[in-house]
């Protein structure tokens, strides 16, 4: 019937998205944290890798909740 077809194509989605759906959350409880490296710090560091004078990865310099 349709409404079996919908149902078990909504499960389906759902089944083959509950990565996405898990890792936003990972991130979501992350960000609540408030702890966060600045798109310029991580432009600067990625864009020096393999570099001769390639730096370490940035540290936090965002607390948007302090």
């Amino acid at each position: 019937s349709e409404s079996y077809l919908i149902t078990k194509a909504i499960a389906e989605y759902i089944a083959r998205n509950e990565w996405k759906i898990k890792a936003l959350k990972k991130a979501k409880a992350e960000a609540d944290k408030g702890f966060f490296i600045s798109q310029e710090a991580m432009e600067t560091w990625v864009n020096s890798i393999g570099a001769d004078n390639e730096l370490t990865p940035p540290n936090i310099d965002v607390f948007p909740n302090q």
